[in-house]
């Protein structure tokens, strides 16, 4: 299992699959927003049907239709922001690599996990979390 980080707009990367953390919410979170407008509010309906609200260890898988750079995305419950740890983080990571091996079937994908906000807690912390 390969897995990426990558600079640049989440919108323009190109991959099979970008995995994206996303805290427990009712609306499209504001990073989320570019690609939502791509998508044709694809990911603003899985809200509003509530399929998906970024609760802890909650997926989404969203087919992009080749409107963006991934071909997929994956939306990963974070939870509630102020309950999210280093070791939570850790475990979300591999939870993630898990559902894309065995029910994506792929060996390669991108994430934006370690970008994710953890009190008290630095960039290098997170990375070696996700990886």
């Amino acid at each position: 299992m390969k897995c990426e980080t990558k600079r640049g707009k989440l919108e323009e990367i190109k991959t099979e699959l970008l995995a994206i953390g996303v805290y427990q919410t009712k609306k499209t979170p504001e990073n989320l927003k570019k690609i939502d407008e791509k998508l044709e509010k694809a990911i603003t309906d899985v809200f509003e049907k509530k399929e998906f609200s970024g609760e802890l260890k909650q997926i989404k898988l969203i087919g992009t239709l080749g409107k963006i750079g991934p071909k997929n995305i994956l939306l990963v419950g974070l939870g509630k922001k102020e309950d999210l740890t280093n070791e939570t983080l850790r475990r979300l990571s591999g939870q993630t690599a898990i559902f894309v091996r065995d029910f994506c079937g792929i060996s390669e994908y991108t994430t934006d996990l370690y970008k994710v906000e953890i009190k008290n807690t630095k960039q290098e912390q997170k990375i070696d979390a996700v990886v």
